[in-house]
């Protein structure tokens, strides 16, 4: 398999939109992932956020790099594809989205997921109080727009949230 490179989507001239369009189709093909607006996406790009993981020229997977609040993070709607799940796309993936700020939120409905980060990126358990006290509110206040409170809704009643945080001050 070849090599996975993760990148800041806009960062390389052109590549947003195309990267949108790819991750647009994804989206209307699987439940796995909470579908973001083509206008979230751009603003996510233009805002340096949108981080793309290639395998040559073909996307191989994507996650958000949202704000939530002063110095953090929510490694959001992290996606790989399928068939490109051998581990490196996803490293890449967080490893980039982690090193944008000093705490990193991630609230997942995947135990797996949630052990292997915990295991592997020292991310520590929490639930929703600890994440919203973390983003100063900032978590839930996100979630109350339409668009999100309805995937949101639709992922709590399919199952039980993980919810994690990785603080670099903690790492020391």
């Amino acid at each position: 398999m070849a090599a996975v490179t993760p990148v800041i989507a806009g960062v390389v001239s052109g590549e947003a939109s195309a990267v949108i369009d790819a991750i647009i189709a994804v989206q209307r093909t699987t439940s796995a992932v909470a579908p973001r607006s083509r206008r979230v996406l751009r603003l996510a790009a233009r805002r340096g956020l949108l981080i793309a993981a290639h395998s040559g020229v073909s996307l191989v997977g994507w996650a958000i790099a949202e704000p939530c609040g002063k110095g953090v993070v929510e490694l959001g709607s992290l996606y790989v594809l399928p068939d490109r799940r051998d581990g490196s796309a996803v490293r890449e993936l967080t490893a980039l989205g982690t090193s944008l700020s000093g705490t990193s939120v991630v609230v997942t409905m995947d135990r797996r997921f949630a052990q292997w980060l915990r295991r592997e990126w020292a991310f520590a358990p929490s639930n929703l109080w600890g994440v919203t006290r973390a983003t100063r509110g900032m978590f839930l206040l996100r979630r109350l727009a339409p668009w999100r409170l309805t995937a949101a809704v639709r992922h709590v009643a399919a199952g039980s949230p993980h919810y994690l945080i990785r603080s670099e001050t903690s790492l020391r």
